[in-house]
């Protein structure tokens, strides 16, 4: 295995709810707690949707989840996942910049993020507006970012 190991500092159990005052569900969920850079403040994944009964579509950015009340949907926002995208791929650049103690790699550092910041440019805000609208989003506002 090559890379950057994130090793857990520990664990968290957090009462999470998705949904509104009306219709709503609510579940403890176990997080691990890692000293690491991140764009995220947590992730969620299959023990999070199989406590939940998720059901995630990563093409609409969508979850959905049964409740008492009926069928609970959380929307994504296109725009808030391309910043987020494109914050992950400056961070990577970042993370795997060569080190060198007399600072010169700091232009090596500076090439890398702008080179990956030019590779995440290609899908510009237009298009991301286009492919909400087209998804048939509401400019990718209409709920908070998953």
């Amino acid at each position: 295995m090559s890379g950057k190991e994130a090793v857990p500092l520990g664990r968290i159990c957090l009462s999470i709810t998705f949904g509104q005052p009306n219709n709503f569900r609510k579940e403890p969920l176990t997080f691990e707690v890692v000293d690491f850079p991140g764009v995220y403040h947590a992730l969620l994944g299959r023990p999070c949707f199989a406590k939940f009964m998720a059901v995630p579509n990563y093409t609409y950015l969508m979850l959905k989840m049964p409740s008492p009340k009926g069928v609970i949907t959380i929307e994504g926002s296109f725009e808030q996942a391309y910043y987020c995208e494109q914050d992950c791929i400056t961070q990577v650049a970042t993370l795997i910049a060569p080190y060198d103690p007399d600072g010169s790699s700091h232009d090596t550092e500076r090439a890398l993020v702008e080179e990956a910041t030019k590779a995440v440019a290609m899908l510009d805000r237009s298009s991301i507006g286009e492919a909400a609208r087209a998804l048939g989003g509401s400019n990718g506002s209409a709920g908070p970012s998953i």
